[in-house]
């Protein structure tokens, strides 16, 4: 018999780890289930632009509709998809509804747990989660318990995520694995393809930054991969990757930075397919940028990477520090030319088969588990009163009113016309980034 999977996640972010899980674990998966069939859901139905799938399901909005599945099993993938509350930012939807984060965890487990379900599977897998008040991530490790399986990407997360007896395993993440998605003449043709005319594979390094991170001090990153492009005496490209954080425009004012610094750069401008920023990744000398997913795609193509993150618990270190590599994460600018020398001086190829083992080692217990039946469950009752209970305290916050209340409901109105909508996130969006990088 098929068997029917649906993949759960931020699919509508034009984000490149986001957007590359779907094209992974169909990947992967397939290896295992030859005639698996694939549907992708999330809190909304449009694709996003750098997704290589053209249909997307939206995710029930309330625990009313969790029975709409008709997949035999769920699998939540990857991302920091693991909290509690609505907001103003990407997702915004209305006070009476689920927010973004229970329509991507909550309502699967729930739609499992339901008397005669279509779904009898449902794993949370190597996700990341929200750092939260003790009381409601306690809550989350409860309804949680009510999933087939659920494992975290980082030690941070299953700290936080936990009840009583309740805790959850850290798994590694998958994305370690993506250079098996082709073979290695196909990556390097495809990089060859889409590089600048003046660049040539393996003699260039990737820099990317998105806004808010290093303090937004552009000048200081700047200094930073400058110094990396003297010591590797190498250009450098820079590669949006964080697209719905206007990476592009940011990277616009650092190559400024870089032209007054007298070095080498261009921008790979556009939202290209997932496939191609993996290419340019895996293909160059180095990476060096923001994104976790970034450095994770230059780990599995035995790149030397500096990353930089927002803190030292967070899921940089924490995903770097899962596959035993110390020493390539920095919160200052400053740091990232010693991360790269750091990382540069460890055997690659060593670094990247251990990460590739534990990886592979975690998807094929999610294999596993996909195969066997599933068993009575004894913490039904406590993971569905717990649901009920974190929804009720979510739409409460929501009602109450407040300039957050008001906000929400006024950008609500503003983007329910897609033209007005669209042009004021754009006017928004430039506006932060100039304000907020002003040095």
């Amino acid at each position: 018999m098929t068997l029917k999977i649906g993949l759960v996640g931020t699919f509508d972010v034009n984000n490149f780890g986001d957007c590359m899980f779907p094209e992974l674990y169909a990947h992967l998966l397939k290896e295992e289930f030859a005639d698996a069939t694939f549907e992708l859901y999330s809190p909304t139905s449009i694709p996003a632009d750098i997704l290589s799938f053209s249909r997307l399901r939206s995710l029930p909005k309330t625990l009313n509709d969790v029975a709409k599945f008709k997949e035999d099993s769920l699998i939540l993938v990857g991302g920091e998809t693991v909290g509690v509350g609505h907001s103003s930012g990407t997702y915004n939807f209305s006070n009476s509804t689920l927010s973004a984060y229970l329509r991507l965890w909550l309502g699967p487990v729930m739609a499992t747990l339901n008397d005669g379900a279509t779904p009898t599977f449902f794993a949370a897998h190597c996700v990341g989660a929200k750092k939260m008040k003790d009381s409601v991530s306690a809550q989350v490790a409860e309804v949680l318990s009510g999933a087939s399986r659920c494992s975290f990407r980082d030690a941070f997360s299953v700290s936080w995520i936990q009840s009583g007896d309740i805790s959850f395993e850290r798994e590694t993440d998958p994305m370690f694995l993506i250079d098996h998605l082709m073979a290695g003449t196909e990556w390097k043709e495809l990089a060859s393809k889409n590089l600048p005319n003046t660049f040539e594979p393996s003699k260039y390094v990737v820099a990317q930054i998105s806004a808010g991170y290093g303090g937004n001090d552009i000048t200081a990153w700047a200094k930073a991969v400058a110094e990396i492009s003297e010591k590797t005496r190498m250009p450098i490209l820079l590669l949006p990757i964080c697209h719905f954080l206007g990476d592009e425009e940011v990277l616009k004012i650092a190559s400024k930075r870089l032209d007054v610094l007298g070095v080498k750069n261009t921008i790979a401008r556009g939202e290209v397919n997932v496939k191609v920023t993996a290419a340019l990744i895996g293909q160059s000398a180095g990476y060096c940028g923001s994104s976790l997913h970034g450095a994770v795609t230059a780990v599995a193509f035995s790149r030397p990477i500096a990353v930089l993150g927002h803190s030292m618990d967070g899921k940089h270190e924490g995903s770097m520090r899962a596959i035993g590599v110390s020493g390539s994460v920095t919160t200052a600018s400053a740091g990232l030319p010693a991360c790269f020398e750091t990382t540069s001086k460890t055997d690659l190829n060593e670094t990247r088969s251990r990460a590739q083992k534990a990886a592979r080692d975690c998807f094929d217990g999610l294999v596993l588990s996909l195969k066997q039946a599933r068993g009575p469950n004894e913490r039904n009752d406590l993971a569905v009163d717990a649901a009920y209970a974190l929804v009720a305290a979510e739409a409460q916050t929501a009602r109450q009113f407040g300039p957050a209340r008001l906000k929400r409901t006024l950008l609500r109105v503003l983007h329910s016309v897609p033209l007005i909508g669209s042009g004021y996130r754009n006017m928004r969006l430039r506006q932060r980034i100039n304000k907020s990088i002003s040095r």
